[in-house]
């Protein structure tokens, strides 16, 4: 059976107009959100449900292509679908590099594009792969390069975490950090205009002292790219809601997990539906399988919707 990704139109943000032709601003650098929101609140589980498939493993990225959840794994390269029914299928991705583990997944308008990390110390940059979907197989047909913002370099186990498309720009959240003179510690956020190869910069205020960010979903309303983002480290289990723009914009909202995590749970991949409900997918993959695979399913938060 082979199923093709519905054409999503994509809608360019005026404010955002200008970045794409100016090559002398692409290292623009603006933060996002104060460490900490002007709305906290606690989510509440509606219910779990159970990825129950042999290739639902190491689950690390996933998106919307209006009409059925896309996941992907670190390390087995497969690619999921599962539909309104929580029916699974799964198909291969060829042409992954060697090295490469996949990290997050967004569902375009005709191809998927994946975020990957690799174990070279000292990257400057880091890979997202596109994919086309054909015959019921995800094949690599090319590769977009995010650089990171000089003169910090990625080691073992940091990449780029997060991945997500917002009218016609492609989001990445890096894993790498840094300390801003008054002590706060932030994420790089990278965008590419679909198309193009500049790389833009957005630093974004972390909201605990340990956490990184892990998963990336976003959309564009009214010229403003709105984005949501798990921070997680061990102890804390977080949501980030915040805008990028041209200037610092704050962050809305901090929700609160770690009231509902379990032990074994490390939030990897997040969807927010149109309800405001929030599809949270873990990586259940740490040198042994540490539990089972499943996604967490939030109430209705207000904040989220549109």
């Amino acid at each position: 059976m082979q199923y093709a990704i519905p054409r999503i139109i994509l809608i360019a943000a005026v404010s955002f107009a200008a970045l794409g032709c100016a090559k002398d601003r692409k290292r623009t650098s603006v933060s996002a959100g104060p460490p900490r929101g002007s709305l906290e609140i606690d989510g509440e589980v509606a219910y779990r449900t159970g990825l129950k498939h042999e290739d639902a493993v190491g689950i690390s990225g996933s998106c919307w292509d209006g009409s059925a959840r896309w996941l992907v794994g670190e390390r087995n390269s497969r690619l999921l679908r599962v539909d309104r029914q929580n029916n699974i299928e799964t198909f291969p991705i060829e042409g992954v590099p060697p090295g490469h583990e996949l990290e997050g997944l967004a569902c375009g308008a005709e191809f998927f594009y994946i975020s990957t990390e690799t174990d070279v110390i000292g990257r400057t940059e880091d890979r997202v792969l596109v994919l086309e979907f054909s015959e019921g197989v995800a094949r690599v047909v090319d590769t977009l390069i995010f650089q990171y913002p000089a003169p910090m370099t990625a080691r073992v186990n940091q990449g780029l975490e997060g991945l997500c498309i917002a009218g016609d720009w492609l989001i990445a959240a890096g894993e790498i950090l840094r300390t801003n003179d008054a002590g706060v510690r932030q994420a790089p956020i990278l965008r590419q205009k679909i198309g193009e190869t500049d790389t833009f910069l957005h630093w974004v205020n972390l909201s605990s002292r340990t956490g990184k960010l892990s998963g990336l979903d976003c959309r564009e309303r009214g010229g403003i790219i709105e984005v949501f983002a798990v921070e997680r480290h061990y102890e804390v289990s977080r949501l980030l809601q915040f805008e990028l723009g041209e200037a610092p914009s704050k962050s809305q909202t901090i929700v609160e997990l770690g009231h509902i995590t379990r032990e074994t749970e490390n939030f990897e991949a997040i969807i927010v539906d149109e309800r405001g409900r929030v599809w949270l997918a873990q990586d259940n993959q740490y040198k042994t399988i540490t539990g089972p695979s499943e996604e967490t399913v939030l109430e209705p938060i207000p904040a989220f919707a549109h």
